[in-house]
């Protein structure tokens, strides 16, 4: 449990995991807050990933509750947890055996002040992947081939290292930017097309074009590229569990006579799949749904029926 500036009984209880990059984020965008951090085992992964492999639970989050002796701390009965757990958590079960109400805040903690000044912001509850993610994250996810590129041409030849990794760099990044406009929409197709047109483009040119029959240049590169292109859809479970099979639009079913309009999947939504019409919710772009299965996991009154959830 750790502090940001001078916190007292009433300050916020704001609930993350252990992953280093997240917990200085969130450590950055409090600064200004007087508030608390109750960071839970989450494996060291982000959020997003760690609640829908099923290791952010509502397990660790009660054990972090316990272990630090939250209720002695403060003088109020509410946590604020990351959006993107909301997949895995039972804040009913929270509830049941600590008292803590739980809320969730935006998707991204950068809009804290946002959501703390209008909670019902629907724009902060909404998973983006603008140019600038997708750059940020083409860098990230280079981190890997290249240590493997590293250690396998370091005792091949070191100086072509010189020319592939930059080449793969600029591979990634180009595919971050035209990733949204992509033609073939299956990611693993797309990085095997992607990859072949490497492969062929340097072929083309180093070893008929311009006869230096450096072979090892193209296949490392395009290898390395259709990597990083496969993964770079996320390295979400949304994606990993999927691999073997195609993916389908998902159905979602509200009963009417079941829901109170208590806007819990709008909230939780990070898609914005749900308006809210006549006092109930409304499926109304199904086609966003990316089967998080959110709206179903916090429903408190079962209204929801989302296919995935159903064996099969």
């Amino acid at each position: 449990l750790y502090e940001i500036g001078n916190p007292d009984e009433n300050s916020p209880v704001f609930v993350t995991g252990n992953f280093e990059l997240t917990i200085r984020r969130v450590v950055r965008h409090l600064k200004g807050i007087d508030s608390r951090i109750l960071v839970c085992d989450s494996r060291g992964i982000n959020i997003w990933c760690s609640s829908l492999a099923g290791h952010f639970s509502t397990e660790k989050i009660l054990n972090a509750i316990n272990i630090t002796r939250l209720k002695e701390k403060i003088g109020h009965n509410k946590l604020i947890l990351p959006q993107l757990c909301a997949s895995n958590i039972s804040t009913k079960r929270i509830k049941e055996e600590t008292g803590f109400e739980c809320e969730f805040g935006p998707v991204n903690i950068k809009n804290i002040v946002e959501y703390f000044k209008n909670p019902g912001n629907r724009e902060i509850r909404k998973v983006t992947f603008n140019a600038y993610e997708r750059a940020e994250m083409a860098a990230g996810t280079l981190i890997i081939p290249a240590l493997f590129t590293i250690m396998i041409f370091n005792f091949i030849d070191p100086m072509k290292l010189i020319y592939i990794l930059p080449a793969i760099y600029i591979l990634s990044f180009l595919n971050a930017l035209v990733f949204p406009y992509r033609f073939i929409r299956d990611i693993r197709l797309w990085s095997l097309f992607y990859g072949g047109c490497i492969f062929g483009a340097f072929y083309l040119v180093f070893t008929v074009i311009l006869n230096t029959g450096i072979m090892s240049y193209s296949i490392a590169i395009s290898l390395a590229a259709a990597y990083l292109v496969n993964e770079f859809e996320g390295w979400s479970p949304l994606v990993k569990f999927e691999v073997f099979s195609s993916y389908k639009i998902p159905q979602i079913t509200i009963d009417e006579t079941k829901c109170i309009g208590c806007l819990k999947c709008i909230k939780v939504c990070p898609k914005n799949v749900f308006n809210l019409e006549n006092r109930k919710s409304t499926v109304v772009r199904l086609s966003e749904c990316i089967s998080c299965k959110s709206c179903f996991t916090q429903c408190p009154v079962d209204a929801i029926e989302h296919s995935a959830t159903s064996p099969g």
